[in-house]
């Protein structure tokens, strides 16, 4: 008699949901103390507002509709105020929190470094700024690391695992169907897709399977969410041509722009919300990166690249990257809030790098790494310790607010 197979343990799943939560709770917990939208929040609102009544012609026509109706969508869960408008961010990042951490474990085989990072995810002030505002990052983000951890499961696939590959464009498609940033990355999800296939049984089964999962999901999706909105397919045709025209040529306020290398060592920092209140306190949000995680995570990105120059893992992680600085160093203004798009994949990059070091030298030093870490973990928090009171939109003292620095702001003249 045959021993029966063991189950797979079901802690892992039980882990990572109870991480999934933690991240959720975290990211909620008084979501609303900024009564009002603030920084873009306003804009997508505002569109969101007008696809709840059906009040065409609708706002925000330079973005593809279905962010701004996952928008509506939460509003009419929790009404049209601040839980309401950004109750799908914080499930974003919660959600996108995993996703970073099943990414560095399929990409590390280590679990202890896949938590790290993902005890890493609750220090990046950028990221916990963004996931509590209703914007079209949190769910974007999502949608690109579901496709990529899809699309490197497809890829890793000692077989043609179909479901993977339709995961993979389903989710590209609802990334394109909410910004046109996913168009300029789904290159990465076409190689990775395009060398499995060539790899597998090479038939116009194989050959009809790529083209619909690659092409025809992500475009259905894209029209679909349209059509929700009732567009028709012409309006939806030159919705798209007017897409790429504003994104080619569109400029942004000039005093709040930055150039992707600022970005690097958080070199412009923002205000993306100031007023004065009756009492003399000032309700202020500062838009701002952690610089010891964020400096941390590029020198391991880079380490991770050149030590894993071999691996199309690795590479496929860092394009999705590079081509964002691209893009950005091409246009003629850009904001660091763009940085929330390309942090997570830097996390996942620094695990492979944390990951190597330890492949290297565990055996002799692996206390002086794990001390390491722990210092490079200290330095992380306290850094975000240090503006978390400014992420929340708190009042503040004029004092405390003049004290981190009006970045170009005139504040009124105090109250008698």
């Amino acid at each position: 008699m045959k021993p029966r197979a063991k189950r797979p343990a079901a802690a892992p799943a039980l882990l990572l949901a109870l991480l999934g939560l933690g991240y959720f709770l975290y990211f909620f917990h008084q979501i609303g103390l900024a009564e009002q939208p603030y920084w873009d929040e306003r804009i997508y609102v505002n569109a969101a507002r007008a696809y709840r009544d059906l009040a065409k012609p609708y706002p925000n026509p330079e973005h593809p509709p279905l962010g701004k109706q996952i928008l509506a969508f939460g509003m009419g869960l929790w009404g049209d105020q601040p839980q309401g408008w950004r109750f799908f961010s914080a499930l974003a990042g919660a959600l996108s929190g995993v996703l970073v951490v099943l990414l560095t474990q399929e990409l590390t085989k280590r679990k202890g470094v896949a938590a790290f990072v993902g005890a890493l995810w609750f220090l990046d002030p950028l990221l916990y700024l963004h996931f509590r505002l209703g914007m079209l990052d949190p769910p974007l983000l999502l949608f690109l690391l579901a496709a990529t951890y899809a699309a490197l499961r497809f890829w890793k696939n000692p077989g043609i695992s179909l479901p993977w590959l339709y995961l993979t464009g389903l989710f590209l498609g609802l990334a394109l169907a909410t910004k046109m940033l996913a168009l300029v990355l789904a290159p990465v999800f076409w190689t990775l897709a395009a060398d499995r296939l060539r790899r597998g049984e090479k038939n116009w089964r194989t050959l009809l399977h790529g083209f619909c999962a690659c092409l025809l999901i992500p475009v259905a999706v894209y029209c679909g969410s349209h059509a929700l909105q009732g567009y028709s397919p012409a309006e939806t045709w030159r919705l798209w041509l007017y897409n790429l025209d504003f994104h080619q040529y569109h400029r942004g306020a000039v005093n709040m722009s930055s150039r992707w290398y600022e970005w690097l060592y958080v070199g412009k920092p923002l205000w993306y919300f100031w007023k004065q209140l009756e009492d003399g306190r000032v309700r202020a949000v500062l838009g701002t990166g952690n610089l010891v995680l964020w400096i941390g995570a590029e020198f391991l990105t880079l380490y991770a690249v050149f030590r894993r120059r071999r691996s199309p893992e690795v590479w496929a992680v860092a394009a999705l990257v590079l081509i964002q600085f691209v893009l950005y160093a091409f246009k003629p203004n850009t904001f660091l809030q763009y940085m929330v798009l390309i942090l997570p994949f830097f996390y996942i990059l620094m695990g492979v790098g944390i990951a190597d070091l330890f492949d290297r030298f565990e055996g002799r030093y692996r206390r002086i790494l794990q001390i390491d870490l722990a210092c490079f973990y200290l330095g992380s928090f306290l850094v975000f310790w240090n503006y978390l009171p400014y992420l929340q939109g708190r009042p503040m003292s004029r004092q405390t607010f003049e004290a981190v620095g009006a970045m170009g702001k005139a504040l009124p003249p105090e109250r008698p």
